[in-house]
């Protein structure tokens, strides 16, 4: 009798698994077309991110379309394979075309994410499209990135008025409140697409230096509304509103609070950030060597900022001893393309740059 490693076992049973979706498919399983999509687009590369942004949508969807991304989660786990975008827009097509609304919904944002990196305006205007169809069955997910298309004036003009609209719309899911709340930074009237990145999944990557025509008391309490549901780039967000005293009264104890909260929670912008308090002294007792360890918390799970600062810290030996080696690694893993990058408001600069003060000779 032949027994195979355990290992062996799991990848046949792996690949078996994957041809049984790739059949279905193909004979035109709507559900299987969307799902097959969904482990292209997360890959091994993006299957644990993918699977947590999924639980926000999981939310707000009705319980036969809940079932069906429940299956997604569970073909991901299960079908370890190569990250592949063109394959996964390829089925997510087949399958909206047969009116599957989460497939409509998957497209929309693949086009969006595939516009933001290669500037097709071709994709721009067929992820406005198939959000619009999704959109009339009242999903979520496609007000919050009709809104962002319009507020980036992405395979659209830029329009804020109507950007707002869809994102009110959506503001039962919260990476639409946390949108929303940065519509309010940003404000009537500004060039969106001059100052807003991209990002369907998280929204804006940055907000604009701090400014009058901003409503900064309406857009604390939409980013609030989303931190309090534990949603992570809104809690980054919120403790720099208290950081700064915008929309809030200035409170540098409760903005240490937040970030020592949503740090250990495992939000990996807001262990930066904490890890630059304690080496900056910024609302707490300077401490070099917490600084250090928050900071390497954060770069060790691929935080690419926090991965070249935390080389600075082994180059200049700042809450560990200098490593020359250790500080070219970290360097250099920083340096790679595709990692995570820090998507933290731009009022108080702690991710835009290092913020570090240097060692005294």
């Amino acid at each position: 009798m032949l027994i195979l490693p355990f290992f062996l076992v799991v990848a046949l049973g792996q690949a078996l698994e994957l041809k049984e979706l790739k059949n279905k498919a193909e004979k035109g399983d709507r559900v299987a077309q969307y799902q097959l999509g969904m482990v292209y687009d997360a890959g091994i590369e993006d299957a644990e991110d993918t699977i947590k942004e999924g639980g926000w949508y999981l939310k707000v969807l009705d319980p036969e379309n809940a079932a069906i991304v429940q299956g997604v989660f569970k073909a991901i786990k299960e079908n370890e394979i190569k990250q592949d975008k063109d394959a996964a827009i390829m089925w997510f097509r087949k399958a909206a075309k047969q009116d599957l609304l989460v497939a409509q919904v998957a497209l929309g944002v693949a086009c969006a994410e595939k516009t933001s990196e290669e500037a097709n305006k071709k994709m721009a205007e067929e992820s406005y499209r198939w959000f619009m169809k999704a959109a009339k069955h009242n999903d979520p997910v496609a007000f919050n990135g009709l809104g962002i298309l319009l507020m980036n004036g992405v395979g659209v003009s830029g329009d804020l008025g109507k950007a707002k609209e869809w994102l009110k719309k959506g503001a039962g899911y919260a990476p639409a409140q946390l949108n929303l709340g940065q519509w309010y930074v940003l404000g009537p009237g500004e060039a969106a697409s001059k100052i807003y990145a991209l990002d369907l999944i998280n929204g804006v990557k940055a907000l604009p230096e701090k400014k009058e025509s901003a409503d900064y008391t309406k857009a604390f309490k939409w980013i609030r509304l989303a931190a309090d549901q534990g949603y992570e780039d809104a809690q980054m967000h919120l403790v720099m509103f208290y950081l700064d005293g915008l929309g809030v009264e200035k409170d540098v104890e409760q903005a240490v609070f937040f970030a020592k909260k949503f740090a250990e929670s495992g939000d990996l912008g807001t262990q930066l950030n904490l890890g630059l308090m304690y080496l900056n002294g910024t609302g707490v007792n300077r401490d070099l060597k917490k600084g250090f360890e928050w900071v390497r918390k954060s770069a060790e799970q691929d935080l690419e900022r926090a991965q070249l600062i935390l080389g600075e810290l082994y180059e200049q030996g700042i809450g560990v001893d200098a490593d020359a080696k250790l500080a070219a690694d970290w360097n250099n893993e920083g340096s790679k393309a595709g990692k995570r990058s820090c998507r933290v408001p731009g009022f108080s600069q702690l991710c835009q740059r290092s913020g570090i003060r240097k060692r005294r000779s």
